[in-house]
Order: structure tokens, then sequence, then C-alpha cells
């Protein structure tokens, strides 16, 4: 029972990034939509909700937070990545240099 949680949650670690940046794309297209389809209604903007809605949905505040965000979450991303091979392929190369010496040190 145990292994299956840990794995679970190595699991959901791994993937962390993957599902932040669908939260973030669908966050972009709904925005995208809402604020497109507000621009084609022509609505009256009076009042404080008048004013809101400028500020935030008419001005494409919260989509370019959407867009920002997902730009930032793919260089996490792609620098995670980046880090993962090179230190994996620098490990690979000290673990072959180690097994010379070793097998050199058996030799003496």
């Amino acid at each position: 029972m145990m292994t299956h949680f840990s794995s679970t949650c190595c699991l959901a670690k791994k993937h962390i990034l993957i599902v932040n940046q669908n939260l973030l794309d669908l966050y972009s297209c709904v925005f995208l939509i809402v604020t497109y389809g507000l621009k084609l209604f022509n609505i009256d903007l009076t009042g404080s909700l008048g004013y809101w809605l400028c500020m935030l949905v008419l001005s494409e505040n919260l989509l370019w937070c959407g867009v920002y965000g997902s730009f930032c979450n793919l260089t996490v991303i792609a620098v995670d990545r980046y880090l993962k091979d090179v230190t994996h392929a620098k490990a690979r190369s000290y673990e072959h240099v180690y097994s010379e010496n070793k097998h050199q040190n058996e030799a003496i």
C-alpha cells in the first residue's frame, strides 16, 4: 500500500508542471473568448461595473496574465528538462570514470 502511494506521489510531482501548463492554456483560451466576445457586443461601460469590466476584461489584462504565466511555465519546464538531461549525462560520465578507476585498483 505504501509503495503504491509513494509512486503516485512521484507521478504527481513529475507532471505538476504539465498540469499547470494545461490549466494556464485553458485560462487563456477562456479569457480570449470572453474578451473578444464582449468586444463584439459593444457594451456601454458606465458605473463601477463598466470601469472594472474595461480595466480587466476589455483591456485584455486578464488574458495577458495567463499568456505570460504560460510563457514562464514553459521556461521552467525547459530548464527543468535541460537540467535533468545534463545532470544525468554528467552522472553517467562520472560513473564510467569511477568504474574504470575501480577496475584499475582491483588489478593492482
